[in-house]
């Protein structure tokens, strides 16, 4: 609102209208500059494509039974969480951008099958990963000496299990001790 006391200040800072107009101007810029991506991110194209998505599992047939072996035999005060994305387990203390975008890239799209969090603090306390047969690519193999790899940096233990092994449990995370998954036995690779 443009009082008295307002227009007495532009008039005895002349320097002042030019600074305000570009203001505006930028402020202006990133108004339009927000709402051309905002159209771009969600075209009627976009929105036509949901129409093509369907409903998918969540857990494959072993991950299912592996679920079910878990809450089974974790002792209470823990909580079984499935598919856990690295990104959400980790922090970045990369002092550029640069190095800060390299680090959150590389646990972007990658997950573990289960990570079990103390009902206490929140803290992860264990992964758990199955590897099935697609852990024998090449490919896969590098992107798990990845994952290895962030999970001693982050100081939480990964358990790997192939097809038939048996899931041995830290004693301190177990209902039994000497626990073993009959589940795994009956496990063919064809998860």
């Amino acid at each position: 609102m443009l009082t008295h006391q307002n227009i007495t200040m532009f008039v005895n800072w002349p320097w002042l209208w030019p600074a305000v107009v570009a203001m505006g101007t930028v402020l202006g810029s990133l108004v339009a500059y927000d709402a051309a991506l905002s159209k771009r991110r969600f075209t009627s194209n976009s929105v036509a494509l949901v129409g093509s998505l369907r409903r998918d599992r969540l857990l494959s047939e072993w991950e299912r039974r592996t679920l079910l072996f878990l809450k089974h035999h974790v002792r209470s005060g823990y909580h079984i969480c499935p598919q856990v994305r690295l990104a959400d387990m980790v922090q970045s203390s990369a002092s550029t951008r640069k190095a800060l975008i390299l680090a959150l890239n590389g646990v972007q799209r990658k997950s573990v099958d289960f990570v079990l969090v103390s009902e206490e603090s929140g803290q992860a306390v264990l992964a758990i990963e199955l590897d099935d047969k697609t852990h024998d690519k090449p490919h896969r193999q590098k992107r798990d000496m990845y994952v290895n790899a962030v999970f001693r940096q982050i100081d939480i233990p990964l358990i790997r299990v192939r097809p038939g092994q048996k899931i041995h449990l830290p004693v301190e995370l177990s209902r039994d001790k000497g626990l073993e998954n009959e589940s795994y036995k009956k496990n063919q690779s064809k998860d």
